[in-house]
């Protein structure tokens, strides 16, 4: 590819705020074209990575024109990062210097640099083609004829830049529509508690962000979460307290994997998600609802006060129904409720369809299963969780929730995040504290959710975390969306 010779837009879902601009020149030479991969060239060509950032409202004007507006470049390569700060950088004509009140400094691996337009453009392109002359091996000129040349090589750049900003506001427009229609079927999801394992993390332990939020869970936590989740013990991994936290971070743990194996866009794309249970917590963050610190406190106080609810009273215990009508389901439970005054048997969530789960005392739950069973040919499966989630049994459980839940500030989230308790959109951030509450004691509306995304349009669906157990349940929501459907295991 010639260098310069194609420019194209890097983050598809958000291109009304960003745009890569065409042919930079950074001073002193260093060509920076894009590709697909938005690669610069430096002057041995060799690939160095380069995102600029254009205000929004000058997509489809001609970048950086006369109002100005700085704009933001971010590097990840030390040598042309310096370059860009130190010297400056080119385009349209123009010399861009770093803002004076900008400091720039690496982050995430980025170098981020805010530019705006310097006093001195014009006059400094003398210098410049001699520069680049020299580096190209042409015979230098005195400074005479490269200023009288000058203005004749501005004009035929500047002529250029007008045909090539042409061709890429043509391919900008082109590009929001597939964008956005790419964007809106892109959906994350997120496992909750059961999917965890011995050894979890191990695959994207090493990556730098992952460390980072390993680093914040230890002094949230107050132990090595790190630890647990590769060494267990098996029966303290499956134990709720520290399940909980694990699923959680391994979620957000798995976008930074898939970002690290080229993912990117995906991310980027992504314009809808949903968690199964814990696992909502890790989808409000990824929506930018709540911070990771402040959601994973909110996830130690849950897990903690679950955990206290199953042990107090009677044993308590899920078993998983496989087989029977809804209608019949509800009328067992009812019926063995009535049947045994104080005790308690409800339906905790509704998987995919003739797939429920029981949740309440131990000894009811496991007479319904029995009886599902013996009159309706169901298939019962015993749940190896340590209470009963999602039933009146936690009320104890919600009220600490609760409290934890009204010292947190959340944001609207940026994208359409399902709720287990509606199996629809939260309409707000308002209503997000209730409903996560809620969750506690009512059933994870988890069968209506996979529909209701599907149904809107998001038909390529993510599974971020341990274990596969969301795409064997879109398998039996709709087989043809789950045979594409994609797992980031970690």
């Amino acid at each position: 590819m010639e260098k310069g010779e194609r420019y194209e837009v890097e983050t598809p879902a958000s291109v009304q705020e960003q745009a890569v601009l065409p042919d930079l020149q950074v001073l002193g030479g260093t060509r920076v074209g894009f590709n697909s991969g938005d690669a610069a060239y430096d002057t041995q060509q060799e690939y160095r990575t380069v995102h600029v950032f254009v205000p929004a409202r000058q997509l489809g004007t001609k970048h950086g024109g006369a109002d100005n507006m700085p704009f933001e470049v971010s590097l990840t390569d030390m040598q042309l990062s310096v370059c860009v700060r130190d010297q400056g950088l080119y385009f349209q004509g123009l010399l861009w210097k770093p803002v004076a009140s900008c400091t720039s400094e690496w982050a995430d691996q980025e170098l981020h640099i805010t530019l705006q337009k310097a006093e001195d453009s014009v006059g400094m392109w003398p210098h410049i083609f001699q520069q680049l002359d020299s580096r190209e091996g042409a015979a230098p000129g005195t400074p005479e004829l490269y200023a009288e040349e000058a203005p004749i090589r501005v004009a035929a750049i500047q002529a250029e830049k007008q045909a090539q900003h042409a061709e890429f506001e043509e391919a900008v427009g082109n590009q929001l529509g597939e964008a956005t229609a790419a964007a809106a079927q892109v959906a994350f999801l997120f496992p909750g508690q059961g999917s965890q394992y011995v050894g979890m993390l191990q695959s994207c332990k090493e990556l730098p962000s992952v460390q980072k939020m390993l680093a914040v869970a230890k002094q949230v936590l107050g132990y090595d979460l790190l630890e647990v989740c590769m060494s267990g013990p098996k029966a303290k991994l499956d134990d709720t307290r520290f399940a909980q936290p694990a699923v959680f971070v391994a979620g957000l743990a798995a976008i930074e994997k898939l970002k690290a194996e080229g993912g990117g866009s995906a991310i980027l794309q992504a314009s809808a998600c949903a968690g199964l249970s814990s696992g909502e917590y890790t989808a409000l963050v990824f929506a930018g609802a709540l911070s990771f610190e402040d959601a994973l406190k909110v996830v130690k106080v849950r897990a903690e006060a679950m955990a206290k609810a199953a042990k107090s009273g009677d044993p308590q215990g899920m078993v998983s129904i496989l087989g029977m009508e809804d209608d019949d389901l509800y009328s067992l439970c009812f019926m063995a409720i009535g049947q045994h005054p104080g005790q308690t048997c409800q339906v905790a969530s509704l998987l995919y369809s003739k797939c429920r789960v029981i949740s309440g005392h131990r000894e009811l739950v496991t007479k319904v299963a029995a009886l599902a069973r013996d009159q309706f040919g169901a298939r019962t499966v015993p749940i190896s969780a340590s209470g009963a989630f999602h039933s009146v049994l936690m009320t104890a459980a919600q009220e600490a929730l609760t409290k934890v839940l009204a010292s947190i500030s959340f944001q609207e989230p940026r994208m359409p995040v399902y709720s287990n308790v509606t199996g629809q959109p939260f309409k707000n951030a308002a209503e997000i504290p209730k409903l996560l509450a809620d969750q506690l004691c009512l059933p994870v509306q988890w069968e209506q959710t996979l529909n209701g995304l599907i149904r809107e349009g998001w038909t390529s669906l993510y599974e971020l975390g341990p274990g596969v157990q969301i795409k064997s349940m879109c398998r039996r929501v709709n087989e043809a969306v789950s045979s594409s459907m994609h797992s980031i295991e970690v």
